[in-house]
């Protein structure tokens, strides 16, 4: 949550890209009203300073409830002072980095926050389905001789669990359980879309599936590639 709408967009941009579900507000009460439904959000980036409510008082807010006080909160201010710091402290904070802040060091406290893979995937090791090579220890996609290291935990996740159970069709609350903690159907639409536009990227190829009314399945080995 910011309320420099440029600042928010490239937040917003650095998740999307990331892999996260974003639910982006300029106002506490916006997020207040999203705390109190069903579904409660994985983790919050409050900024310090906000036009409605102090991001300090929504932290505490946060913590004191509890219903969402197991909710990791991220702040994010342009005070460096030591009388900054000692206040987000006070206000429970899990984290609190100052701006300007880079992506890495940014998206590096997310991981933090949420664990390293954002949820549960227990990855057994190397796979290799029809050409693709999907190796956990390196972090690596191989396919017709090239190898993709830049995937994010998650788009990584994703592809394994993928290819670990095809040609099975995985409904998104498989899905859910084994990699997006928490989440919503909507995050797995997202995080499918995001692979769907990395593996064109970088291979050249669609390969994953949408069976209607099921959910999502590697279409192996059927590659449409094109340029080859």
């Amino acid at each position: 949550m910011e309320d420099d709408p440029e600042n928010l967009l490239l937040l917003q941009t650095w998740l999307d890209r990331a892999g996260y579900l974003v639910l982006p507000a300029t106002k506490g009460q916006t997020a207040i009203k999203w705390l109190r439904q069903a579904g409660k959000p994985d983790l919050a980036v409050l900024d310090r300073t906000l036009p409605d409510i102090d991001g300090l008082e929504l932290c505490r807010t946060i913590k004191s409830d509890p219903e969402t006080r197991k909710i990791p909160v991220m702040i994010l201010t342009g005070l460096a002072d030591n009388a900054g710091r000692i206040e987000a402290g006070l206000g429970n904070a899990d984290l609190y980095l100052n701006k300007p802040v880079t992506e890495e060091d940014f998206l590096n406290g997310v991981r933090s926050l949420l664990g390293k893979s954002g949820g549960y995937l227990q990855r057994r090791g190397l796979l290799r389905r029809d050409g693709f090579e999907i190796d956990p220890e390196r972090h690596t996609v191989r396919y017709r001789g090239k190898i993709a290291d830049d995937f994010s935990e998650r788009l990584f996740d994703l592809m394994y669990l993928l290819a670990e159970h095809h040609p099975q069709v995985l409904n998104r609350k498989f899905i859910l359980a084994n990699i997006a903690a928490r989440g919503r159907d909507r995050e797995v639409d997202v995080l499918v879309s995001h692979l769907r536009a990395e593996l064109k990227r970088l291979f050249r190829c669609e390969i994953i599936e949408t069976v209607a009314g099921q959910g999502y399945r590697l279409q192996l080995p059927s590659l449409l590639s094109k340029g080859s």
